[in-house]
């Protein structure tokens, strides 16, 4: 696994810091969104392996030479690689887990109060995994979530945060992203899902619910614990629902 960094950066910096980067050999995708950037980096290998992902700021941009910015990114790196750890880690999809993504919402709650713009979080559950796992057994179920959740992993943005939530539940984590925004991902998550002649396992679709900082909840806890309300009112109504209110 590959461990990664995210840089916040100005859009205007996209481009100079991004080639800064990229010629002292590392990985640089950028990501730009309107009024917000960000640079997502790791030492090299292929972005397909990137898993995890850590935020990093600059205090002083104006005042960041090249040079400063290369050693900053890549000391970061460098103490990645030296501490390797498998904590936070899901076995089953190689993505984070909980904790891990419940951190991350932390995170995203005081960064989105910070430059006053909105963030989404998504719940989303394969459709018929226990009639799989009941039917064919555990493993069978295991196997075709592992690989709804590498569909999921591919088809999202770089800089938007996945991890197993539970049992057979994923949660999604999109920065800078209004819920209608969110809905539209999500929607066309469902759309590719059915559309895919190689759907994971036997998943053809999944229900979801999608909830909003600050503008549905006004802390983590909550905004979970409304995603998670409206993902079982979905589910009551039948498969393959997406709600967001």
């Amino acid at each position: 696994m590959t461990e990664s960094v995210i840089l916040c950066v100005t859009p205007e910096r996209v481009e100079s810091w991004g080639r800064s980067l990229s010629l002292a050999g590392l990985n640089v995708v950028p990501c730009v969104d309107g009024a917000e950037a960000a640079l997502l980096i790791t030492d090299g290998s292929p972005m397909p392996k990137v898993q995890v992902q850590r935020l990093l700021e600059i205090t002083n941009p104006d005042e960041t030479l090249p040079e400063r910015l290369i050693a900053l990114v890549s000391r970061r790196l460098e103490a990645m690689r030296s501490h390797p750890s498998t904590t936070g880690i899901d076995p089953l999809t190689g993505l984070p887990d909980r904790e891990h993504l419940t951190m991350r919402i932390e995170n995203e709650v005081e960064l989105s109060a910070r430059i006053m713009k909105p963030f989404a979080v998504a719940i989303l559950d394969p459709d018929g995994l226990d009639a799989l796992a009941d039917s064919l057994g555990d493993q069978a179920a295991d196997h075709a979530l592992a690989e709804f959740s590498q569909m999921v992993r591919e088809r999202l943005r770089r800089v938007d945060g996945v991890g197993r939530w539970g049992r057979w539940e994923l949660g999604v984590v999109m920065p800078a992203t209004y819920p209608t925004q969110a809905m539209m991902v999500i929607s066309r998550l469902q759309d590719q899902l059915a559309a895919s002649d190689a759907a994971p396992g036997r998943i053809h679709s999944f229900t979801a619910a999608v909830a909003a900082f600050p503008i549905d909840a006004d802390s983590a806890q909550r905004l979970t614990q409304l995603a998670e309300s409206r993902l079982a009112d979905a589910k009551r109504k039948g498969d393959g629902r997406i709600v967001m209110v």
